[in-house]
């Protein structure tokens, strides 16, 4: 398996169910998202970007007040009226690694035509990772790795994102 199939599953498991339990209603999860996240970096970047989404939409739009804001919930709870509960899970799984991948761009890891090719070639696994999550209400951590990674971001010497 490589990283970017083990982010997409990663991302499946661990974010579509907070979106799924938005998109019903729940008024916990955005609780239950700022909870799962114990790693500091991966809990600060959602909220980030949770906010910066709500943000926008509310200039769009009615979004609703939530207390930490996490994206995958801010996502659920402000489009869940625009679109269908489908239309959203895959969007934003393709979202998160249309942004994996603008990431390894940027950073010059991949060219931006490798990219395209890879964004292509993953889709079997985001579709295989979207049936499999279909009714999943309870998160799960799949990558070890990735959380020990990700929770090192602060200590690097430079950082070149914020998440």
């Amino acid at each position: 398996m490589t990283r970017l199939e083990e982010f997409v599953w990663h991302s499946a498991y661990g974010a579509l169910p907070f979106l799924h339990r938005a998109c019903d209603g729940d008024p916990e999860a955005d609780l239950a998202n700022h909870v799962f996240l114990t790693n500091h970096v991966a809990n600060r970047a959602s909220r980030a970007q949770g906010q910066a989404f709500l943000l926008a939409c509310r200039q769009l739009f009615e979004a609703p007040p939530l207390p930490h804001g996490h994206l995958a919930v801010a996502f659920g709870a402000t489009l869940r009226p625009h679109l269908d509960r489908e239309a959203l899970r895959h969007l934003f799984l393709f979202s998160a690694l249309r942004g994996a991948l603008s990431a390894a761009v940027r950073l010059g890891v991949v060219g931006p035509l490798r990219a395209q090719r890879l964004l292509l070639a993953l889709h079997p696994t985001l579709d295989a990772a979207l049936d499999e999550t279909r009714t999943l209400t309870e998160a799960h951590t799949l990558s070890v790795r990735l959380d020990a990674a990700q929770a090192t971001h602060d200590a690097l010497y430079s950082r070149l994102f914020q998440s």
